[in-house]
């Protein structure tokens, strides 16, 4: 009963506050909007590099190849004037899912003239199963595997570093415990925990850690007092030094309605070093919530104001909705690419050939070639390349390159939220900004993604999914290497978040459909049962047993509120959930 009258007492409380808030005037400097990009083209002209003949044979060739037409496409490249682009040509077809099959000799032939290719790790792999037992192949890929961050390289490091000793103990008692908690075997877990010589000899951080796994499940499953219990002994074992514990004994109290003591467990997060920004936005927000549930609005509004610091994350821009500011997005104009660094570019073979492949509009091969130049002298090419990036619409290379940007300088948000140049057939199905925020969070707009689990494309949309999909929609699918061409993924994907809309027990809710995306609607059937949420969005969120899922749905929300902006959009979801309402899905493209 105390928690459900406290909680209703929040939710009424919430307009009378921001009223408070407006009459004590507490001065915030707004944030200038950034300028908004409807995601139509702009006026760039790419220089011509190849002859106007060329650049049609060679569209032609890579389309002809992608239906397996080989004596067509050799017609073609008999016509051929320049053949720069010969090796992504021959990749393609040697790498055809389903037309080709390569032989030994014509891999090897390849890697020997172009293992500078972004392919060449594929082609690589390809040649060393066909390739006889006794045969040596000498030619290796010359290109990186992975193009790593150079500039932004900062790493939240948390709690102190573990000796290798105590981090195999630590793993094999983790994985211990996750079975039993996989199984439903809460009181097990903890038992085989005590019972552990290998726990008993464990650093207080690392039993800390474990403890968490049990009280987070006892929560799951309703069992307040366990978990209350649970989380306590790891905030003690640890000297409240472990912030997930504090986190997780902080919200327990909240729910049960024992405010007084979560401010005091969130509060102590904020003494901690080394901690994310994303953990302490959410601490601070939720400080909020707590004192204003306590009657202090001046807190309350404190807490606020820290939050919004952090306006990049979740919490972030849900505070500045709640003390009325805008989204706090640059208005920096990326740079444009200047012709002296076009020729530039044109004195290496890959700038060569990305900038041919634009104008074969091969854009997924080009942005490949583009990261991989990058690698080699971020310095020399990050500005250019930027700008080349947001000029032709390479969303994959804009998000690599904003990310990298060193983290105190100008961010650009245009190259952090990036407008694709892709579209579906049925693109008036879901707005782009629902679809662009999934995909970012999803593949970071690769093309080639695949998942561990199977899922594939810039939506990671599994093989079997897609299949069902398809044969209810009608949509035409000849299997999942489908999934890696862009406006297939897209159709499949918006027509899956359709779907999942449409579910009886979603009901075009952005929250469940984010997270029945991310980890099945399963999962999320059994999660509404089992958690005591109190029809709370954010308690949802907070309570949902899997941490990836957990960061998931915020960061989609976070996406979509920045495309909102962007495309100049109302952002009503985000209205809806800083006002403690369940967002649903509103159609605005």
């Amino acid at each position: 009963m105390i928690m459900k009258c406290s909680y209703k007492k929040f939710k009424l409380s919430l307009v009378p506050f921001i009223i408070y808030f407006l009459i004590i005037n507490i001065c915030m400097v707004p944030i200038p909007h950034a300028a908004t990009n409807n995601g139509n083209e702009n006026d760039f002209k790419l220089p011509k590099y190849l002859k106007n003949d060329d650049i049609e044979i060679y569209k032609q060739i890579f389309d002809l190849q992608r239906k397996g037409l080989w004596d067509d496409a050799n017609i073609k490249i008999q016509k051929l004037n320049q053949k720069i682009l010969m090796g992504h040509v021959m990749a393609q077809r040697y790498l055809h899912p389903t037309k080709y099959r390569s032989k030994y000799s014509e891999l090897k032939g390849w890697l020997k003239k172009y293992s500078d290719h972004p392919q060449s790790h594929r082609i690589y792999k390809l040649a060393l199963r066909r390739k006889p037992k006794e045969e040596v192949l000498q030619f290796k890929p010359k290109t990186p595997r992975y193009v790593p961050n150079y500039f932004n390289t900062q790493k939240n490091i948390i709690g102190k570093k573990q000796n290798k000793k105590n981090r195999l103990r630590y793993s094999k008692l983790r994985r211990k415990v996750s079975n039993f908690l996989k199984n439903d075997q809460i009181t097990n877990a903890n038992n085989f925990l005590q019972n552990s010589k290998s726990y008993k000899n464990l650093d207080e951080e690392l039993k800390a850690k474990l403890l968490n796994k049990i009280a987070l499940s006892y929560l799951y499953f309703g069992k307040i007092d366990l978990a209350e219990k649970i989380s306590e002994n790891a905030v003690r074992i640890s000297k409240d030094g472990v912030h997930s514990s504090l986190w997780i004994t902080g919200l327990i109290k909240w729910k049960l309605g024992k405010f007084d003591q979560s401010i005091m467990y969130f509060e102590k997060i904020f003494k901690l070093d080394n901690i994310p920004e994303s953990i302490l936005a959410k601490t601070a927000y939720w400080l909020a919530r707590s004192n204003m549930i306590n009657r202090k609005p001046e807190e309350a509004v404190k807490w606020l104001k820290i939050t919004t610091s952090y306006s990049d994350t979740f919490y972030g821009n849900l505070a500045r909705k709640n003390l009325n500011l805008p989204l706090k997005i640059s208005s920096n104009p990326v740079p444009r690419i200047k012709i002296i660094e076009l020729n530039e570019l044109r004195k290496s073979p890959k700038g060569s050939r990305s900038l041919a492949l634009l104008q074969v509009q091969q854009y997924e091969l080009a942005e490949k070639e583009l990261i991989e130049l990058y690698s080699y002298d971020p310095k020399k090419f990050y500005l250019p390349l930027l700008g080349l990036s947001i000029d032709m619409k390479l969303p994959r290379l804009s998000m690599k390159l904003a990310k990298d940007s060193d983290p105190n300088e100008k961010k650009f948000y245009q190259a952090l939220f990036p407008i694709p140049r892709w579209s579906s057939k049925n693109n008036d199905n879901i707005d782009r900004a629902v679809i662009y925020a999934v995909i970012r969070q999803e593949s970071e707009f690769n093309t080639s993604a695949k998942s561990r689990a199977g899922a594939r494309g810039l939506m990671q949309i599994l093989p079997r999914t897609a299949q069902s999909i398809a044969k209810q929609e009608k949509i035409k699918y000849l299997g999942r290497w489908q999934l890696l061409e862009p406006e297939k993924n897209i159709e499949l994907g918006q027509k899956y978040i359709s779907r999942l809309l449409n579910k009886k027990n979603i009901k075009n809710n952005l929250i469940f459909m984010s997270a029945a995306y991310n980890s099945g609607q399963g999962n999320l059937a059994k999660w509404r049962k089992r958690i005591d949420f109190l029809n709370d969005p954010l308690l949802f969120i907070e309570s949902i047993p899997v941490r990836e899922t957990r960061g998931y749905v915020k960061r989609v929300f976070n996406n979509i509120w920045f495309y909102r902006e962007i495309l100049g959009q109302k952002k009503i979801s985000l209205n809806l959930l800083a006002a403690g309402e369940w967002p649903e899905y509103i159609r605005l493209d």
